[in-house]
């Protein structure tokens, strides 16, 4: 999906129209951003050791790490095209940083809000449920 993603980026200056977010991890962060090698030395593993579900597929190590705890999953059919038209200062350089360039990005708590603010009323009108 990331070739798919990055190909339509850089052909078309776009999203890929069939890019969705399946379900959204919710959890808490238990330190702060650090350098790998940092984070790997104070829990005591190997630098290598894959700590993101996409580092297992031989995609790059993640330069700066956190720890965190899960608490949910969200479940949803998000269409990222239809979610960067609404919200685009948010979703933009996510897809754009993160997602495109494999770069770590800095998110504003109100940004997670706006963000989950979104996936709920997409949730409620699926259900077809009132939404504000």
């Amino acid at each position: 999906m990331s070739q798919l993603v990055q190909k339509n980026w850089n052909n078309n200056n776009s999203i890929y129209p069939n890019w969705f977010i399946t379900e959204i991890f919710i959890g808490e962060i238990k330190t702060p951003l650090m350098d790998r090698r940092e984070y790997c030395e104070c829990v005591g593993i190997p630098i290598n050791t894959p700590l993101w579900k996409n580092e297992v597929d031989g995609n790059k190590n993640w330069s700066k790490v956190f720890k965190f705890e899960p608490i949910d999953i969200i479940k949803c059919n998000i269409n990222l095209v239809n979610m960067h038209n609404e919200i685009p200062t948010i979703v933009h350089p996510i897809l754009y940083y993160v997602f495109t360039q494999q770069l770590s990005l800095k998110l504003e708590e109100t940004n997670y809000i706006k963000i989950l603010e979104y996936v709920i009323r997409q949730q409620l009108k699926k259900k077809g449920e009132e939404t504000y």
